[in-house]
């Protein structure tokens, strides 16, 4: 808008006839008007300039983010199969059980996404299917107690049995519906993972099986594995905390 007014006084003085004007400092004005205008084009030039290649160090910055992201992902995914697979070896599972690791996204209330799975059956090894919402009331009420012990379920195909059980035994409340999970399980624990005196995830183990869960192998296992797991979460905090302040 200051351009165009600049440039329209610039304007109506050339058309005016200034051999015949005796105002000496009209013409001044004019021209001074003119040169303002083409030096604040020149400016606001240089500031649009300054901005796209601002904007395009910052994407470039972003996508080396990422690139760093992506390669410790990578790293410390693999540490964490493999702890899980040592974690199931010492506690000789089959294919009838899994191992779930799920982080507590501390910027969403209620908001468990699983990072880690490991069963011996692979089909069953897949993260992508679920972000850990079919097993929220399973999580919410280890997350109240510190842990969830649970045993001797029904067959997973007598839904209403399946569910009195959780609700009058175990205070675990899906309502009217039972979720299809793919393991069918029969017997849970969850373990939540302390750090900083602060729930920071919840590990999940489950078997096709009554019974089939050894608790006591289980508490002494995750104390000899806890380090790594402790180590992935914090990993998965830190990079959900940077994408979310440079969104």
């Amino acid at each position: 808008m200051v351009i165009l007014v600049l440039f329209g006084l610039s304007v109506v003085g050339l058309l005016l006839d200034w051999g015949n004007l005796e105002l000496g400092w009209f013409r001044l004005v004019i021209f001074g008007a003119f040169i303002a205008g083409v030096l604040l084009a020149i400016k606001i030039a240089n500031r649009k300039d300054r901005l796209q290649k601002e904007a395009e160090e910052n994407s470039i910055r972003q996508q080396r983010h990422e690139v760093w992201w992506e390669q410790q992902d990578t790293v410390l995914k693999r540490l964490l199969d493999n702890t899980l697979k040592i974690l199931s070896a010492k506690l000789q599972f089959s294919n009838d059980e899994r191992i779930t690791l799920f982080l507590i996204d501390i910027n969403r209330k209620s908001q468990y996404n699983i990072i880690g799975r490991y069963t011996p059956y692979s089909p069953c090894n897949d993260i992508r299917r679920t972000n850990g919402t079919i097993y929220k009331p399973f999580i919410e009420k280890a997350c109240i107690k510190g842990e969830l012990y649970i045993e001797d379920l029904p067959e997973f195909t007598q839904s209403n049995l399946y569910l009195d059980e959780l609700r009058t035994k175990y205070e675990v409340d899906y309502r009217n519906k039972m979720p299809k999970m793919r393991m069918e399980p029969r017997n849970f624990y969850f373990k939540a993972i302390m750090e900083d005196g602060h729930q920071c995830g919840i590990i999940m183990f489950e078997s096709r099986k009554c019974n089939r869960l050894p608790l006591n192998d289980i508490i002494k296992a995750l104390e000899e594995e806890s380090l790594l797991i402790r180590e992935f979460i914090r990993h998965h905090q830190t990079k959900n905390n940077f994408f979310l302040t440079n969104q």
